[in-house]
């Protein structure tokens, strides 16, 4: 709260996050870890003339991780799923003045796979794989209906040669990643579109200690996009220090 008695943005705020973690393991085998989780906000403006902005935001979610390996064959699968509400206390008086509703949510699943084989002491061939689902659109809490208006879809798929050292890794391969958008109730702005892209990726990591780590990666794709087509070269660089 503010002392000024001109400022309208006065607001109380409510938060509360819970979740909880169950883990199995069948060592030295595969390990999964399941997580849920539930977090809860709500703002309140304590003023009238703002208090058609107050409003709930619910997140509910289920996140897992199962690790395997066997011998010259490693795994990795996490998954992800969650649901985002954001629910305006007073979204029926809007409506009941031919407003338009203001309510929305946000839900989304993702699948990612890491499959690897040792084929020689220092090589081994690794593929990656990733599946990501989305959509958006208005919502009715109370009738827990949501109208969709926009769907997203992306894959992922890249493989690669590895070598490894004691202090530092280096990788080359091919990757090929698509996205489509789907605009289920069609704006004048907007259109549904499909995005491609495959090429060449290369990577050096380079690991000082256990607190030091140095990551390049390149990417060289040729993409389609909209019936366009367009090279896309990208460069990253990534240091991490631990203290």
């Amino acid at each position: 709260d503010t002392p000024d008695t001109t400022n309208n943005d006065d607001r109380d705020e409510w938060r509360l996050n819970v979740s909880g973690q169950l883990i199995w393991k069948q060592f030295p085998y595969s390990r999964l870890q399941v997580e849920l989780i539930a977090q809860f906000y709500h703002l309140v403006y304590l003023y009238s003339v703002k208090s058609g902005e107050n409003y709930w935001n619910r997140t509910f979610g289920i996140n897992s991780k199962y690790r395997w390996s066997q011998g010259v064959w490693q795994s990795h699968l996490r998954t992800a799923l969650q649901a985002n509400y954001y629910d305006y206390d007073y979204d029926s008086f809007f409506l009941k003045n031919s407003q338009p509703i203001r309510s929305f949510m946000h839900r989304s699943l993702l699948v990612e796979e890491r499959l690897s084989r040792r084929v020689a002491y220092r090589w081994s061939v690794q593929c990656d794989l990733s599946y990501k689902w989305e959509d958006d659109g208005r919502l009715d809490w109370d009738r827990f209906i949501e109208d969709v208006i926009t769907r997203r879809e992306q894959e992922l798929l890249t493989m690669t040669t590895r070598y490894i050292q004691n202090h530092w890794e280096a990788w080359l391969g091919y990757s090929v990643k698509t996205r489509s958008t789907e605009y289920i109730q069609p704006n004048p702005s907007t259109e549904s579109g499909d995005w491609r892209g495959q090429g060449p990726v290369a990577g050096f990591i380079l690991r000082y200690n256990r607190r030091t780590e140095w990551d390049l990666s390149l990417e060289y794709f040729k993409v389609v996009e909209a019936g366009r087509r367009y090279t896309l070269p990208r460069f990253k660089m990534k240091g991490l220090i631990r203290f």
